[in-house]
């Protein structure tokens, strides 16, 4: 038992760590959205890398030169933008906040709050149907690889999402089931913990219903019961980052242990 807990608290400590390290610096200019690497993200990256790889889904945090260009071509995928090549990112600036601010700050009736994030089911639902063009020019189906509420945008007064931030990216190698599952894991964790426990059954009902993917949600099932799944710091990680201020840890547990029961019932 002390071996179990202090490899649990090690989990814990490595998956705080992950969650607490901002590597890019973000600033408003003219508009724009500008981001840069910071000095030292390059060793950090070359460190968690490695971790990241051992998940059933590998990610991994792309240097500078492969991020911009993969920013590039999924922000021409998306909308069209022509983002200029260079060692800062500069794209558009998009209306809204990270949807998971909002849900913590709206003042939204309950009802209302389910409803919007049903459009952001939609909005996961139509990012996954999107294609773009591999390295080895080959069309894929794209995945996110952070796909939690605290990377899409909601923009409240015209009722529109946006999936941003992408300089983590699962190997694309990995089939595309497999790559959205994950995504549909780290999106189904993160709204959790804005529901009740009531609440929850009913949504992944709806979300089962309207994301209508078989495949996808045997992958999600099959890395859900795992052994390994337990040892996956960066979904710790990101647990941690989409902790509700509004419920003990206790209460935070029981909606998480809840969630993954009824994925894998």
């Amino acid at each position: 038992m002390p071996v179990r807990k202090t490899t649990d608290f090690c989990l814990r400590l490595l998956a705080s760590l992950i969650k607490a390290v901002s590597i890019n610096r973000v600033w408003i200019e003219e508009n724009k959205v500008c981001k840069c690497r910071r000095w030292w993200a390059r060793p950090l990256i070359l460190v968690g890398n490695p971790v990241l790889a051992c998940r059933q889904v590998p990610v991994r945090v792309l240097f500078t030169k492969q991020w911009i260009r993969w920013e590039r071509k999924i922000k021409r995928a998306l909308d069209g933008q022509n983002v200029p090549a260079g060692s800062v990112l500069v794209c558009n600036q998009v209306p809204g906040v990270p949807l998971a601010d909002w849900l913590r700050e709206s003042d939204e009736s309950k009802k209302g709050r389910i409803e919007v994030l049903k459009v952001a089911v939609d909005a996961l639902k139509v990012f996954h149907r999107v294609e773009i063009d591999h390295d080895d020019g080959d069309k894929i189906l794209l995945s996110h690889g952070d796909a939690t509420l605290n990377n899409i945008l909601y923009d409240s007064h015209s009722g529109s999402m946006q999936w941003i931030d992408f300089d983590l990216r699962h190997w694309l190698n990995v089939p595309a089931a497999q790559r959205h599952a994950d995504d549909l894991r780290a999106f189904l964790f993160s709204t959790a913990r804005h529901l009740s426990e009531p609440e929850i059954p009913d949504f992944l009902a709806f979300m089962q219903q309207q994301y209508d993917d078989p495949k996808v949600w045997s992958c999600l099932q099959s890395q859900l019961s795992s052994y390994w799944f337990r040892w996956d710091v960066f979904h710790q990680a990101q647990i941690q980052r989409g902790r509700s201020s509004n419920d003990s840890k206790q209460v935070d547990k029981q909606k998480l242990t809840l969630l993954e029961s009824l994925i894998c019932a």
